[in-house]
């Protein structure tokens, strides 16, 4: 005997196109996101409105096939434990589903292995793109992995041949805390910046020695 829960159907395309009274292949091309898909506003909201009332799931693996990509971004990070990279994967993770994606997360602690790790993941199209970080200002792997290969974006590194990278503004940072801290009427100014061969660090100190020097401060401890 079968039960109710073993006879239902998952929801299909064609419930989709039934309830938004459209052609299935509209529905198609709306969920692949096809660019040549040419609808009104009207009609692309009723058929979102029926994927979510039927409760219709894609099969990943199908769409995957169909149009050649994984749908996973890959991100790869020095430290699990440091509450910096911590914001960056919640980031990440908050965008990439957004845009259909899935987030895979992967360790570059062990340099052996990690460039390894990069190109299995791309070239065996495990993702579609990769997010490299690294804590290291002395790191020559990051420019011959990421050198010319616009599906790497490199985090919080600022590389030389790198495609793509995104970075926080730790200059203008440091000359904003200088700024608040003298403005409350404070001279006697320090930093504690991180460790002396991490990038971000050399960029705080700039900042930090570039604000002192703004307000007056001309030896900060």
């Amino acid at each position: 005997m079968v039960g109710p829960s073993e006879s239902r159907k998952a929801p299909t395309i064609k419930d989709v196109a039934s309830r938004a009274e459209v052609d299935p292949s509209v529905v198609s091309r709306l969920i692949n996101s096809d660019p040549r898909l040419n609808i009104r506003e009207t009609t692309r909201q009723r058929v979102l409105k029926a994927i979510e009332e039927v409760g219709y799931r894609p099969n990943v693996v199908a769409r995957s096939l169909r149009v050649g990509r994984s749908f996973l971004v890959g991100l790869l990070i020095p430290d699990f434990a440091n509450p910096v990279y911590s914001s960056i994967i919640r980031g990440a993770q908050d965008a990439a589903a957004e845009a259909g994606y899935n987030l895979v997360l992967g360790s570059t602690s062990d340099r052996v292995h990690s460039e390894q790790l990069v190109r299995d993941l791309l070239d065996h199209q495990r993702v579609d793109g990769l997010l490299f970080a690294s804590g290291s200002i002395v790191d020559p792997r990051l420019g011959d992995i990421a050198a010319g290969d616009e599906r790497i974006l490199v985090v919080n590194r600022l590389v030389p041949g790198a495609h793509s990278a995104v970075v926080v503004d730790d200059t203008a940072g440091s000359r904003l805390a200088i700024d608040c801290l003298t403005s409350l009427g404070h001279r006697n100014v320090g930093a504690i910046i991180g460790p002396p061969d991490v990038e971000t660090t050399e960029r705080r100190r700039a900042g930090f020695l570039a604000g002192a020097a703004a307000v007056g401060i001309d030896d900060p401890p």
